[in-house]
């Protein structure tokens, strides 16, 4: 069953997948297996929009934005940059982490419609601007091989900027992309901006990478369009962050095919930025792009069945795509099948098995696979109880900035387990992970300055300071801690027995029994608050 100009095929809440060829691509024109019976709802492209919020037409705004001069875009001093990123995700969950928009060098310009060279029969003459390296292709004659010629042009500027068949010199590279773009080719006008993009040879502009990446779009570069949205998606550089710009830059890629920009589409859907949350909308967008082997897109797929998110949670649908994804590359899906074995998650719970996925990932320097092997030979699941062992792959992941492992080798040094007593060296690697917002840590600093340890003087200013900041993100001995500084006036803050009842009072729920004893010893010395009977009449909690 044949469709023309088609998004997506759905037959209730399930897609269909397209036929594919033996070479493993999709069948032009798209087709499914027939279905016998079925309702299919067929979404055309230019149908559905992603800013359908608004009623916005997105490719048609992204093909008219392009079209506009650079000079309509933020100077830096008319900007206040943001480098705010996707919030980190708890790093026990099999999402991707905080830097997982940025685009990667490799994005372009190596890209599979870049022009390479093709060897022929002969040599080149020498020029004083030809690297030695062409003398052994061969034109049929020497028009054939003209320097003007950007296609030509952009060749050369990929071999430097690789180093293929040459020396590695990104001032090369950016000489001979530049010479492309400004004769108007697109594929060199992309590759400039990613020279520009990451400094490469020039120094880092965000500004110049984005009016490359305009001409290009502008020409119909799907790439280019995509990293525009990326350059919005990030607002650095003098770029004002906008979200909704960024959606309908991946938009007017993801229509017309670009997988990654599929795949950011529907994270902007998953992540309600830029449009409204819609799980839904986020998982179809997904799929289009899993569909096609994309590895992140296809452990998405896996996290929004695990999760029960735009479709009916099922951990062995979920464990299937995480197996895809896997089996395409991605190291946060090996690290969600081992914790799907540790939690015996629709497969017998195995720790073995899930340290095999642990190592597979840890290997390829995934820090948050490195802290959960260092966690297996902590507590002895699936191998033999081993601290040093623990603390050799938590110090890996910490020098990546994992900040569990960074809390994890604080309380190895604090306690002595697994380290020499060494409340100097915990309290660094508990700053190192407070910073981070590790709640554990917060509070960790905070008796560490309450007290004196850890080579710092006693300094309750300090102590109340980190305290609190454990205690907004409800850590109960915190909030214990911070109430008694209010009943007290610890720390430079004002005594207020009112605020010292509502922190006991938030302890005593979290089951602190000493924060009840508190709240009686206030009522009996008449401190009266809205709600405070029902702490003092009811027992501690056992």
């Amino acid at each position: 069953m044949p469709f023309k100009d088609v998004l997506y095929v759905q037959s209730g809440t399930k897609i269909l997948h397209f036929l594919k060829g033996t070479d493993l691509k999709r069948l032009e024109p798209p087709r499914i297996a027939a279905v016998q019976g079925a309702v299919l709802n067929v979404v055309i492209e230019g149908q559905t929009t992603a800013a359908a919020d608004n009623g916005m037409d997105v490719a048609a705004e992204s093909d008219k934005i392009a079209a506009e001069d650079k000079t309509t875009f933020p100077r830096p001093k008319d900007v206040v940059q943001s480098a705010k990123r996707l919030p980190e995700p708890d790093t026990d969950t099999d999402m991707d982490p905080a830097s997982s928009s940025k685009r990667s060098k490799v994005d372009s310009p190596t890209s599979p419609d870049t022009p390479t060279l093709q060897e022929t029969k002969a040599p080149l003459p020498p020029s004083s601007s030809t690297p030695a390296v062409l003398l052994s292709f061969a034109p049929s004659s020497t028009t054939d091989m003209n320097p003007q010629d950007p296609k030509l042009q952009v060749a050369l500027g990929n071999m430097y900027e690789r180093g293929d068949g040459i020396e590695q010199d990104y001032s090369m590279a950016v000489s001979w992309f530049r010479k492309a773009a400004e004769q108007g080719d697109m594929i060199g006008q992309r590759s400039l901006g990613v020279m520009y993009d990451y400094g490469l040879g020039v120094l880092e502009d965000r500004l110049e990478a984005m009016r490359w990446y305009l001409k290009a779009a502008k020409q119909g570069d799907l790439r280019a369009r995509y990293l525009v949205g990326s350059l919005f998606y990030d607002g650095e550089g003098g770029i004002q962050q906008d979200y909704a710009q960024a959606m309908t830059w991946f938009y007017s890629a993801a229509v017309r095919g670009d997988l990654d920009a599929q795949y950011n589409v529907g994270r902007l859907f998953y992540s309600g930025q830029g449009v409204s949350q819609d799980y839904s909308k986020a998982i179809v967008w997904f799929h289009m792009a899993a569909e096609q082997e994309h590895p992140r897109a296809q452990r998405r797929i896996g996290h929004m069945h695990n999760h029960g998110q735009g479709t009916r949670r099922d951990k062995f649908t979920a464990k299937e795509w995480y197996e895809r994804a896997a089996i395409n590359g991605d190291v946060q899906a090996l690290v969600a099948i081992a914790n799907m074995y540790c939690d015996g998650d629709c497969c017998p719970q195995d720790y073995a098995k899930a340290m095999g996925f642990y190592l597979k990932a840890a290997d390829r320097g995934y820090a948050h696979a490195q802290y959960n092997i260092g966690r297996l030979y902590y507590v002895g699941s699936g191998v033999q109880q081993d601290y040093h062992k623990a603390k050799e792959w938590w110090f890996k992941a910490a020098d990546q900035g994992h900040m569990k492992a960074q809390s994890s080798l604080g309380d190895m040094f604090a306690t002595g387990r697994g380290a020499p007593l060494d409340y100097t060296e915990a309290k660094g690697w508990f700053m190192k992970a407070a910073e981070q917002g590790h709640v554990h840590s917060q509070c960790n600093l905070g008796i560490f300055y309450e007290k004196g340890m850890g080579g710092v003087p006693v300094d309750h200013v300090k102590a109340v300071k980190w305290y609190l900041k454990a205690a907004e993100q409800n850590n109960a001995v915190a909030q214990f801690r911070i109430a008694r500084s209010y009943a007290e006036g610890l720390g430079g803050v004002v005594q207020s027995y009112i605020k010292a009842v509502e922190w006991y009072m938030k302890a005593a729920d979290q089951g602190i029994e000493v924060a009840r004893e508190e709240l009686n010893r206030l009522k009996g010395i008449g401190v009266d608050v809205p709600g405070l009977e029902q702490y003092c009449s009811t027992p501690a909690l056992r």
